[in-house]
């Protein structure tokens, strides 16, 4: 797994997006459907937040409204989120922060089916570029408060990596790897 987010990472920096092309509207759409088949989703992930810290753990989402990023240790963090609230809890200090979901960006990735094209969201970006797309949307009106993109691999189609862009303009790079899409998943897993 870490194989595979060095050699993102590297690809990242080598291709840019500055010289990226505008994705057509049928990319688009493409990416649009390709996520809204995913009804359910078990994912390994490796986290590099703004400072370069790495962290691993196992993500998964139940659409509508259901999602738990479970981190490996060292880290002592587990966030679950039933669609109301985003429930963090700190395991190292026995400690758990309701956060609002909805509205946050983070919403976007459980909701029943995304709209690229929604009144509530704007597409900030675009592009495509050597058979992967980026398609980067914040929530209209909000596009101060944080943004999120999705690399897709596009033949074919798989989400390959999420990026998290924070009030503060930080990023928070998510690569995805061993999806198991479309798995039965016990509501149960989304309690804390």
């Amino acid at each position: 797994m870490k194989y595979v987010v060095l050699l993102w990472c590297v690809w990242m920096c080598v291709t840019g997006t500055a010289t990226a092309k505008p994705i057509d509207e049928q990319t688009l759409k493409t990416v649009e459907t390709y996520l809204n088949t995913i009804r359910s989703l078990k994912s390994e992930f490796t986290q590099i937040a703004p400072d370069g810290s790495a962290s691993e753990g196992t993500l998964w989402i139940k659409r509508p409204g259901k999602m738990r990023w479970e981190y490996h240790p060292p880290v002592p963090v587990l966030m679950v989120t039933t669609g109301t609230f985003l429930r963090y809890y700190d395991s190292e200090l026995e400690q758990v922060s309701d956060i609002p979901i909805q509205g946050s960006i983070a919403s976007v990735l459980i909701e029943d089916v995304i709209h690229f094209h929604d009144s509530s969201l704007k597409i900030l970006s675009a592009s495509t570029k050597d058979g992967m797309a980026t398609v980067k949307v914040a929530h209209r009106g909000k596009e101060d408060e944080g943004a999120i993109t999705f690399e897709c691999e596009l033949r074919p189609t798989k989400l390959r990596a999420i990026i998290m862009k924070d009030a503060k303009g930080e990023e928070t790079h998510i690569a995805l790897g061993n999806a198991e899409l479309n798995i039965p998943l016990k509501n149960s897993l989304f309690e804390l």
